[in-house]
């Protein structure tokens, strides 16, 4: 998806229906994979909007960087819960390097 990304930003683009792609679904998929999901996720979008020459405004930029951290909050309460594995989920929250004043904009932000 960040290559999708990276090419959009270089050149035109033609979006096309959903009925007209065809990819390969599988449960070895990252989507699939809570864990891993939880922290490349939210390390991705992070990336693209820190690296990308997207088309927004500062603001807007912040805005989604703050949905970014809302929704890692939501997903890492959402795994605790149905995991119960703690060290894992502070481990994902490591590897995602989501710290303090991450939490504190992301209960900051409104949930739109």
């Amino acid at each position: 998806m960040y290559f999708n990304l990276k090419a959009a930003t270089l050149g035109p683009i033609l979006m096309l229906p959903f009925t007209f792609n065809y990819y390969r679904i599988h449960e070895g998929q990252e989507q699939n994979n809570k864990y891993s999901y939880l922290y490349n996720n939210f390390n991705y979008l992070r990336d693209a909007l820190q690296e990308l020459d997207l088309p927004l405004s500062e603001q807007q930029k912040n805005w989604l960087i703050n949905k970014n951290r809302r929704r890692f909050l939501v997903n890492f309460i959402n795994y605790c819960r149905q995991s119960k594995n703690l060290s894992k989920a502070f481990a994902a929250r490591k590897l995602a390097n989501f710290g303090f004043a991450d939490l504190c904009k992301a209960i900051a932000h409104p949930s739109l």
